[in-house]
């Protein structure tokens, strides 16, 4: 992958971040799913609260060692997330989908994610713009 669009979109998402903490309150956090790898779960939920979300439907076993993680059914989203902000944040194994949003990167493709409310602001115009720039398909 090009490193190139790699710290382009780092620079774009911690370019949202204010917005996200201070005005968005981590809307992606506790709107929608994600698809997770179970060692990602348990970083986000201990074993007690695995087994709550799994009785409410949050948290959904699919193959492979991989859930659903449906934050639509959760009064208070993602189980990682605390008074709005994330406890796994900076932890390093936090999962790849949390770390990425909003800009996901395929080859030659980027993918903004729509269910962003700073994106769905214009915020990250200038980040497709460059991207196009370097060649990359915007979706």
């Amino acid at each position: 992958m090009n490193e190139e669009i790699e710290k382009l979109a780092d620079v774009a998402r911690n370019s949202i971040s204010n917005f996200c903490m201070n005005e968005c309150h981590a809307f992606c956090c506790r709107e929608g799913y994600i698809l997770i790898h179970y060692q990602e779960l348990d970083l986000m939920a201990t074993k007690k609260l695995q087994e709550k979300l799994e009785k409410d439907g949050t948290i959904r076993e699919l193959w492979d060692g991989k859930f659903s993680l449906n934050f639509s059914n959760s009064k208070t989203g993602c189980p990682a997330l605390k008074k709005g902000l994330c406890k796994i944040h900076s932890n390093p194994k936090r999962p790849n989908v949390c770390k990425n949003f909003p800009i996901f990167i395929d080859r030659n493709e980027v993918k903004i994610s729509k269910r962003c409310l700073a994106v769905q602001k214009g915020m990250l115009e200038d980040f497709r713009e460059e991207a196009k720039e370097l060649g990359y398909e915007i979706i």
